[in-house]
């Protein structure tokens, strides 16, 4: 009996993990894809500056893409100096 109830215990509390874990996922989802962006620029102001380190690569040079297409003043910092020129170009 008591072996029972410890398997049930068990088993409840891994479909609470599970189902944590699935709400979690849905809302990642829902934010990322679904809901609307927020207006960076509404919430800042016009003529706001964005400085963003790494801007020579990876995220960083995406984020200085999207900032520079949503009206941000871009100030970019980096070690490789021709791509950094690249992208500021």
């Amino acid at each position: 009996a008591s072996l029972k109830l410890t398997m049930l215990g068990l088993a409840g509390y891994g479909a609470l993990k599970a189902w944590k874990v699935a709400l979690q996922h849905t809302w990642a989802l829902m934010k990322y894809f679904v809901l609307p962006r927020r207006d960076l620029i509404a919430r800042y102001g016009k003529d706001s500056w964005a400085v963003l380190t790494g801007a020579s690569d990876g995220l960083g040079k995406q984020y200085a893409i999207e900032l520079a297409k949503q009206g941000f003043n871009v100030v970019l910092i980096a070690r490789n100096q021709e791509k950094l020129e690249g992208l500021a170009a």
